[in-house]
């Protein structure tokens, strides 16, 4: 079935402890919710209290999208869930979307500029990535999402502007917003329209961190 001209998208983000979802129509961001606290008990009423806000049925949503981390185990886990439950229910697409593109995509880079993105991992350190302005607004991923202690990672994103959320302190960065929805959706909105979808069974968090359960244990 083709899309309409302006697809109505539901975008969650929880990679944080600030969870948000917003509705856009099209480019336009046409309502949003952000509160500090579970995923498990913020995103689906967040959900239906944006569509009863805008008076839209869900049956009219084209696609979802989702904030895939890196970030918290936890809220990312409980995103991608929630969002997949709701896409496998109502039938529709889910693109998973980069939590640090996002926060890159907020940050509005024009072509050429790089931004390093930059959030608390915990333990000490960061979550930190590079993404360029393309031509047309395009962001390309110029470093991968990596892990590593604040000052190494740093080193690792010279060049680029920084871009820290304020639970950080990192000295020459510009202290930013947590990822949001509304950016999860304007991510996701081009994909969509360029027909490049995610896999439902295949959509997994990026943790990018291995979880505890992975670690080697010490002798």
């Amino acid at each position: 079935m083709p899309l309409p001209t302006n697809p109505r998208l539901l975008a969650f983000e929880s990679s944080t402890r600030r969870c948000s979802a917003a509705l856009l129509e099209g480019e336009a961001v046409r309502a949003t919710r952000e509160e500090r606290g579970q995923p498990g008990d913020l995103l689906l009423p967040f959900a239906e209290a944006l569509l009863g806000e805008l008076g839209w049925e869900a049956s009219t949503l084209d696609a979802l999208a989702v904030g895939i981390g890196p970030g918290s185990f936890t809220g990312t886990r409980v995103g991608v869930a929630a969002a997949k439950g709701l896409a496998l229910a109502l039938g529709v697409p889910l693109l998973g979307v980069g939590s640090l593109r996002a926060m890159a995509r907020a940050a509005a880079p024009g072509e050429g500029e790089a931004v390093a993105p930059v959030v608390n991992a915990g333990r000490g350190e960061v979550f930190a990535a590079i993404y360029a302005g393309g031509a047309e607004g395009v962001l390309d991923e110029v470093l991968a999402p990596l892990l590593a202690k604040p000052e190494v990672a740093r080193a690792r994103v010279e060049g680029a502007r920084l871009l820290a959320t304020e639970d950080l302190e990192l000295p020459g960065a510009s202290v930013v917003a947590p990822p949001h929805a509304r950016e999860v959706g304007r991510e996701a909105l081009r994909r969509l329209l360029a027909g490049d979808l995610d896999a439902l069974d295949a959509l997994e968090p990026h943790y990018v961190r291995p979880s505890d359960a992975q670690l080697p244990k010490k002798r």
